[in-house]
């Protein structure tokens, strides 16, 4: 495996002659006092713990995932991965990959990288699970535009410093945000509702949200709009103009536009030319 920079990771996504394999995704309920075998795999693993917590060591280290914690293992890292004690089970989201660029497999990570509190994360997951499901695994174009939003967001959320810790927001209200968020697509939904939902003056409100999620809550809403969009397309029969209608986009241009700089293509592609 050849290690490379976030950039080249992203260059390596947009390259024609990379291939992704998606070797295993699933949803998987773990019952109490699971655990899971020592293994060493030549493939990337995604997991995003929903409910509960694990614990687990990755090359000897220990590390602890609670909900809502996302690690991203790089290819041939040994690891293994239990229960959390006294809990009953967890859930977790799992993606298993390989990539391969002209022939090699690359990887933007030479260790395990933990992104704590990344609920922001599970729709990225989620949609890349149900799109290889979906086009009955032949989805190497679709996956790997989904593959790069993901990273993107991935690497733009903040680590936390232990002797400088960020203010952020507590678990209620990211819980509530992300409700707001995920359960209004169109356009009613702005930062300042969101401010207000939370008890937050405007500007208070924006620095909050940007140490939470690295982004600003403006691109975070125009960001769920068009991976809402994008869950329509697969969906669906709905056509491009019904769809920016129904994210509340006027502008069907702008809309190509912004998808194709999240995506890395277009909307008609993404769908695969229905």
């Amino acid at each position: 495996m050849e290690n490379i920079t976030f950039a080249n990771w992203l260059a390596a996504l947009a390259d024609p002659e990379t291939t992704i394999e998606v070797v295993h995704t699933g949803i998987r309920r773990q019952p109490l006092g699971w655990q899971g075998a020592t293994e060493t795999l030549n493939a990337h693993l995604l997991c995003f713990v929903e409910t509960g917590a694990i614990l687990g060591k990755a090359d000897g280290a220990s590390f602890r995932l609670d909900a809502g914690d996302v690690i991203w293992f790089p290819p041939d890292t040994t690891r293994q991965i239990r229960n959390a004690p006294n809990l009953n089970s967890a859930v977790t989201v799992r993606i298993r990959f390989k990539l391969l660029n002209r022939n090699r497999s690359v990887s933007w990570l030479d260790k395990p990288l933990i992104k704590t509190g990344a609920w922001e994360l599970a729709p990225y997951l989620n949609l890349m699970l149900n799109t290889w499901r979906q086009k009955d695994k032949n989805c190497n174009d679709e996956f790997g535009a989904l593959l790069t939003a993901f990273s993107i967001r991935f690497n733009n959320c903040p680590d936390q410093d232990e002797k400088h810790p960020r203010r952020v927001f507590n678990q209620r209200q990211r819980d509530r945000l992300m409700e707001l968020i995920f359960n209004h697509s169109g356009p009613g939904l702005t930062p300042a509702k969101l401010a207000k939902a939370v008890g937050y003056n405007a500007d208070y409100f924006s620095r909050l949200f940007k140490n939470s999620y690295g982004v600003s809550a403006k691109t975070f809403l125009k960001e769920e709009r068009l991976r809402h969009a994008a869950q329509l397309l697969l969906d669906g029969d709905l056509t491009v103009k019904e769809i920016c209608a129904e994210i509340g986009e006027n502008n069907v241009s702008k809309f190509h536009r912004q998808f194709k700089a999240m995506f890395g293509v277009t909307p008609n592609i993404y769908r695969g030319g229905k």
